[in-house]
């Protein structure tokens, strides 16, 4: 290096080399680097983002439980049938569904499963009415009082299937 009046001597803060000051460019970021190991600013770092307005619509409070616990297992569940007869359903250890004439819970005219709607009549029959168009099972977990795990899965025919989980 030939001495050069008023070019100082620095350290390239990439390379730690020793070099003039006149051979070096400072980066985006303040670092002072030797010429050839410039690196302009990447332009994704320069985007500016769109402020979105997370709002809820329309918003509406959660709504009670329609499920029963126990004595009746976890994921019983209460419907009334039109009459105003309130039935509870739940499962018990060999996997059948029971119907009693019992309130535990907040009974509710239906309950909606996948794109299946079940319903009660007034001798507490289980009825089932599709929704809409035919889609994926899927499976309703049920746990019958002494915590025997089930599913319960309503098939595209409308076939009720209680299984062991």
């Amino acid at each position: 290096m030939s001495y050069i009046p008023g070019d100082n001597l620095c350290i390239c803060d990439l390379s730690g080399k020793k070099v003039l000051m006149s051979k070096t460019r400072k980066t985006w970021d303040g670092l002072r680097v030797y010429a050839p190991l410039w690196y302009p600013k990447h332009p994704q770092l320069s985007v500016r983002s769109i402020q979105e307005h997370m709002v809820v619509r329309d918003g509406r409070p959660r709504q009670a439980d329609i499920f029963a616990h126990l004595p009746y297992g976890y994921g019983a569940f209460c419907l009334v049938s039109p009459n105003g007869t309130e039935w509870t359903f739940w499962v018990d250890e060999d996997g059948a569904l029971i119907a009693a004439n019992v309130l535990y819970g907040n009974p509710v005219p239906h309950i909606d499963m996948c794109s299946w709607r079940f319903t009660v009549d007034n001798d507490g029959a289980l009825h089932l009415t599709q929704l809409f168009g035919i889609m994926t099972p899927q499976p309703w977990r049920l746990v019958s009082p002494g915590d025997v795990a089930y599913y319960l899965t309503v098939e595209a025919d409308g076939a009720v299937i209680i299984a062991a989980a």
